[in-house]
């Protein structure tokens, strides 16, 4: 989770970050944090801190981060309502 200096500019803060190596998905979400982001790196930690030391470090503006360690997952598949496929829609 990352929590930003600033909330200004935030569909392009969203845009920097989702381009960085390794980032699957960026959002912005509710809550404690303004923007989640998921990246798949190998099973050695040195690339997680080599993502927030010098990828996500040159984007700027972000004042906290919080990583969460996937350990096992499972990934259950819904079916979207009607209309939701707008909602993912490239703008």
């Amino acid at each position: 989770g990352l929590s930003l200096t600033s909330h200004k500019q935030l569909d392009e803060k969203l845009e920097q970050i989702a381009a960085l190596p390794n980032v699957n998905w960026a959002a912005f979400v509710t809550g404690r944090y303004d923007i989640l982001v998921e990246i798949v790196i190998s099973d050695d930690m040195a690339d997680l801190y080599a993502f927030l030391d010098q990828d996500l470090s040159q984007v700027g503006g972000i004042g906290t981060s919080e990583s969460f360690v996937v350990m096992k997952a499972k990934r259950k598949w819904i079916p979207l309502p009607r209309g939701a496929r707008t909602w993912f829609t490239a703008s």
